[in-house]
């Protein structure tokens, strides 16, 4: 019985996981009478929700920087952005950690530039009022600036400044 409740401890995050797997799974059940929701449901949005809220959680912890540290919280973050697009705060978060991973070379290549600003401008546009969406658009834009051509870097210019509310490019 013991050895059903305690799993392994090699893995502080696979315990949290279990743990918290099992208590969301009681009171789903107990609140709505049902295991897993169906797909394109109310409820499966919120159960997307909160799992990728947990991955967010889970992958802003502390900066280890190390090559193995932003591969395993890119992937958590790129589950998160698939289980719920429209979360601003995936988004933004893996805009950001790819920009510390590109500025310190922590991927054994270099990060185009292109999808980091594409997720840093989603992210404001989702959430305007994010000041760390903003930040994490200036620096994904200042890297698209800096690591490309000339009309690579007006393309960059045209799409990002439009999301920042005191800038034009008229």
């Amino acid at each position: 019985m013991v050895g059903a409740l305690r799993p392994e401890m090699t893995d502080i995050f696979a315990v949290q996981d279990d743990i918290t797997g099992r208590i969301v799974g009681q009171l789903w059940d107990s609140r709505c009478g049902c295991n897993e929701p169906s797909a394109g449901s109310r409820k499966a949005r919120a159960w997307n929700e909160s799992r990728a809220y947990d991955l967010v959680l889970r992958a802003t912890g502390p900066a280890l920087g190390t090559g193995q540290w932003y591969q395993t919280n890119k992937e958590l973050l790129e589950r998160a952005i698939a289980l719920d697009p429209q979360y601003s705060r995936a988004r933004q978060e893996y805009a950001w950690l790819m920009v510390r991973g590109w500025a310190h070379r922590l991927d054994g290549e270099v990060e185009p530039p292109q999808p980091i600003l594409e997720n840093a401008i989603r992210s404001v546009e989702l959430d305007p009022d994010d000041a760390f969406a903003h930040r994490t658009a200036a620096w994904a834009t200042s890297l698209a600036i800096n690591s490309t051509s000339s009309s690579t870097r007006r393309n960059s210019l045209s799409t990002s400044l439009p999301t920042a509310p005191r800038f034009s490019l008229s």
